[in-house]
């Protein structure tokens, strides 16, 4: 992974609040593993509209899964795109919502739909509430979906008389009862969430360089990213991470699940190999697992794992508690 791919996503990650990173993270280690292309809503009555893939990380970290969707939409990874717009009981917020229409004149329930049908025999326009069973008031002849022609419908309101092509939009609330027209609904704008597959590694190797930092300092070291350390051989190894307390001093190479996450592993496991000091390798389990390391790497099964080794090692190597 670049560099500059990796700065460029420290920038947006800076702006990460709503959400914990380590919830952003399992987020993208599930998009990853899980080859997610697309989050898109569903509804259920007990949940509402939601998204399954996301939701299911974001219960676990307590928060909601449309924050966690729009804060990787923050961070460039989503791609954030209109799906549709529901109507929401304005009183209770319920969405279980019954669709009804009223007179556009005295607002009464009260209406009744009949159809304007064209006699093709004769061309006489009859007003009817359905086809079958009826015929036509000019030539009597039974009106029919093969002899009719529809031209549309007309309302009549029964409380005031009233007729009209187009009734007014009325909603009732299943929940709570609540009767409300279109002007008081609450209206939620759902989106789709497109995953930008090429910075899903960036962005999680930026997340987790934040959050092991962050580790670092709350310890009271210091930290420098996209560093460098001397090996035996007398070459100079790029490094993610140098941490140190001003006497001694630990470099680490993280890596994260990614396409190339196995070449990765292995350049670090090398750089272990070749360090003229202490250098750690920390990678995930699986890839540790697949490319049959035993030596030289440290495997983390999740990034709450990575989080806590990262920790251990540096009590260990400086002596200090978190």
């Amino acid at each position: 992974m670049s560099s500059s791919a990796t700065n460029a996503s420290l920038v947006r990650v800076a702006r990460a609040k709503r959400v914990p990173r380590l919830a952003l993270l399992a987020a993208l280690s599930m998009i990853y593993e899980n080859r997610v292309k697309v989050f898109s809503p569903v509804f259920s009555r007990e949940l509402g509209y939601y998204y399954p893939e996301a939701f299911r990380v974001a219960a676990k970290y307590r928060v909601r899964d449309v924050d966690l969707l729009e804060e990787l939409a923050e961070q460039g990874v989503l791609d954030k795109k209109y799906h549709e717009s529901v109507i929401f009981c304005p009183k209770c917020g319920s969405h279980d919502i019954i669709p009804k229409l009223k007179c556009p004149f005295c607002g009464s329930e009260k209406i009744r739909k009949n159809m304007l049908v064209s006699h093709v025999k004769c061309g006489a326009v009859n007003e009817v509430e359905r086809l079958e069973g009826v015929s036509c008031r000019k030539c009597g002849e039974p009106l029919t979906s093969g002899s009719a022609v529809t031209l549309g419908v007309l309302y009549t309101c029964t409380s005031c008389g009233s007729r009209f092509e187009t009734p007014h939009p009325l909603f009732k609330c299943a929940s709570c009862g609540a009767v409300f027209d279109h002007k008081e609904a609450t209206l939620l704008v759902l989106h789709v969430y497109e995953v930008r597959e090429e910075l899903v590694p960036a962005t999680s190797k930026a997340l987790v360089m934040e959050e092991l930092k962050e580790v670092a300092e709350r310890m009271g070291l210091s930290v420098r990213t996209s560093a460098s350390l001397n090996g035996k051989s007398g070459l100079s190894h790029p490094v993610d991470m140098v941490v140190t307390d001003g006497k001694r001093a630990i470099s680490f190479d993280i890596v994260v699940r990614s396409p190339l996450e196995a070449t990765e592993s292995l350049s670090g496991i090398a750089k272990h190999a070749d360090a003229a000091g202490p250098h750690e390798v920390l990678i995930p389990k699986a890839v540790k697992d697949r490319i049959g390391a035993s030596e030289g790497a440290e495997g983390y099964s999740d990034y709450e794992d990575l989080k806590a080794k990262f920790a251990r090692i540096l009590e260990s190597f400086f002596g200090r508690k978190r």
